[in-house]
């Protein structure tokens, strides 16, 4: 059955990764780019969570995994090279309510890690609900040939246009047709436009509709 995409903020929200490769490594990163508190138990650390942890990125508990560490635990991954271990984790998180991504056995997964392209605040995540993982990878790197980084860019200035539209454009049938008019406008731009130039048609929309 396929995979219901959920997209959930994780600023400063614990997510404890048991095990301490490179799949840990892996998954934890993918994590941190969203803002993830990371905490690592494994009493052996690879070392790109050494790294992480010098930097202050991540907190490393060097022990085996106890059922307590997952208390306040808002995701769970279990990603060590024990299959009892992993288990071990799964149940316990399963019988906490806590979403659990198990490394060695996607059947035991709650949730999954999607091949991710993002381009600032625009995130796409492609899965194939473990059909054929490789499958998603491709399917992502053709997409980030499509959206280049200058995505970012346009959300960034439409996010912009947005709130000044919502400010200075009370009514709601001119401020749709404002919005609409905008986003029509934003896939015209190219790398050749400056700042001044976007701004400029930013707010000269906006006094159009007011």
């Amino acid at each position: 059955m396929a995979l219901f995409p959920l997209f959930i903020d994780l600023s400063g929200k614990k997510c404890v990764c048991v095990g301490g490769g490179n799949v840990a490594a892996r998954k934890a990163r993918a994590l941190l780019t969203f803002g993830a508190d990371i905490v690592v138990i494994s009493p052996d650390i690879c070392k790109q969570l050494e790294e992480l942890a010098l930097s202050g990125s991540i907190r490393i508990v060097e022990r085996e995994y106890r059922t307590e560490d997952l208390e306040g635990a808002y995701l769970a991954i279990a990603a060590t090279h024990d299959r009892e271990t992993n288990r071990k984790v799964h149940d316990d998180a399963v019988n906490r309510n806590i979403p659990v991504n198990v490394a060695d056995s996607p059947e035991e997964c709650t949730f999954t890690f999607p091949s991710i392209v993002r381009r600032e605040d625009l995130v796409i995540g492609i899965t194939t609900s473990g059909s054929y993982p490789a499958f998603a990878k491709r399917i992502r790197e053709r997409i980030e040939e499509i959206i280049s980084c200058h995505y970012g860019d346009i959300l960034k200035h439409l996010k912009e246009f947005r709130e000044k539209a919502l400010d200075g454009i009370p009514d709601p049938h001119k401020r749709k047709k404002a919005m609409d008019e905008m986003l029509n406008e934003a896939f015209k731009w190219n790398h050749n436009f400056t700042e001044e130039q976007i701004k400029g048609k930013l707010d000269s929309i906006i006094k159009q509709y007011i």
